[in-house]
């Protein structure tokens, strides 16, 4: 919460910048260096190669993406502010979690964008961007329903890709594909310093149903995380990657290629809660009209909460998370039982929300 003693920011929105957006980046524009991983998705040291001439270039490129990013997930519950510069889309309960959810709604508009691509001499092709966020509040405790600070530490940003692949019952696989050498690489933002930062290429495939009628999605992100330095925070950030093909994906005609970005905010609040700030903006493409996707956003972010308390109190006891075995790796959404005296048209929109279940 906000001092008394520090006087409410007007909720304008910080200048937007042109790195995390939907559109993306060219896999041409990020910084030389990069170094493939072996087979287990391990870095491999030793390597003579290991970008260290490429740095500079490098620590400009995360402090761009982090001066962009901070501002605008702030946005949704700002640290020096009382009013969000995001719209307040109500609540969900959450089954699995204590407390509400909260979500959020945020328009970049065309201009917003065009003022962004003017920098560059050029001018935005899309219309806008409709981003949406959730916000919840955990107990810092090993107990059913919330988690402690130590496991969303290893399972948000020590062990990112890995461990969403786990609990994210719509994720079919994820992979690291190369990453860059950031041992020791700090960059200041506003005065604050970050470190322990990681830059990495994944590859992640999603599930759509419902199936055989929709194809699996295949997402390639510049993944890029951080801590705020002597704090109990950090922040995660997803870029869509275009320009990158690979073998295994490439070949895999089954799948369709997509785009979302997304920042992840995490921090220990002065009360001792956690608090998890996710905002996403997302493209399915393929057959799925945008109106669908965007109604069924804030449903499918506020059951990732749902899915990760579940899981971790399942990994604490021991008990297996047999959702995760290929043939009930998507469980059935609530919102396909349709029974009663619904109307058709409810029951296709149960149908249009199976389509995002995660």
């Amino acid at each position: 919460m906000a001092s008394s003693a520090i006087p409410d920011r007007a909720p304008n929105p910080k200048p937007l910048g042109p790195k995390v957006r939907l559109r993306g980046l060219h896999l041409g524009s990020l910084p030389l260096g990069s170094l493939d991983v072996g087979p287990n998705h391990e870095g491999q040291p030793g390597r003579s190669d290991d970008g260290s001439q490429y740095r500079e270039a490098l620590r400009e490129f995360i402090t761009e993406v982090l001066r962009e990013s901070i501002p605008f997930v702030d946005g949704v519950q700002p640290k020096l502010a009382s009013t969000s510069t995001w719209k307040d889309s109500g609540s969900k309960r959450c089954a699995s979690s204590e407390g509400n959810i909260g979500l959020y709604k945020r328009v970049v508009s065309k201009q917003e964008l065009d003022r962004v691509d003017r920098l560059g001499g050029t001018e935005a092709k899309e219309k806008s961007e409709t981003w949406y966020a959730r916000r919840s509040r955990h107990r810092d405790l090993s107990f059913p329903g919330t988690a402690t600070w130590g496991e969303f530490t290893r399972h948000f940003k020590e062990e990112h890709f890995r461990t969403e692949e786990l609990w994210c019952k719509s994720v079919v696989s994820a992979r690291r594909i190369k990453y860059w050498e950031t041992t020791d690489l700090n960059v200041e933002i506003g005065g604050d310093l970050w470190n322990n930062i990681s830059m990495d290429i994944v590859e992640m495939k999603h599930r759509i149903k419902p199936k055989p009628l929709m194809k699996d999605r295949k997402f390639p992100v510049i993944l890029i995380a951080a801590s705020l330095n002597d704090e109990r925070e950090f922040i995660v950030i997803s870029i869509p990657l275009n320009g990158f093909t690979s073998a295994e994906y490439k070949a895999d005609e089954k799948s369709v290629g997509a785009a979302y970005a997304s920042i992840e905010r995490l921090r220990v609040l002065p009360s001792g809660e956690i608090e998890w700030i996710m905002a996403t903006v997302s493209d399915a493409k393929g057959s799925i009209p945008q109106w669908i996707q965007k109604l069924a956003v804030p449903s499918v972010i506020s059951k990732d909460v749902n899915m990760y308390m579940t899981w971790i109190a399942k990994e604490r006891s021991g008990i297996p998370n047999e959702e995760q075995s290929p043939q009930n790796k998507i469980s059935p959404h609530p919102s396909s039982q349709v029974v009663g005296r619904q109307s058709k048209l409810r029951q296709r929109w149960g149908k249009f929300k199976e389509m995002f279940a995660s």
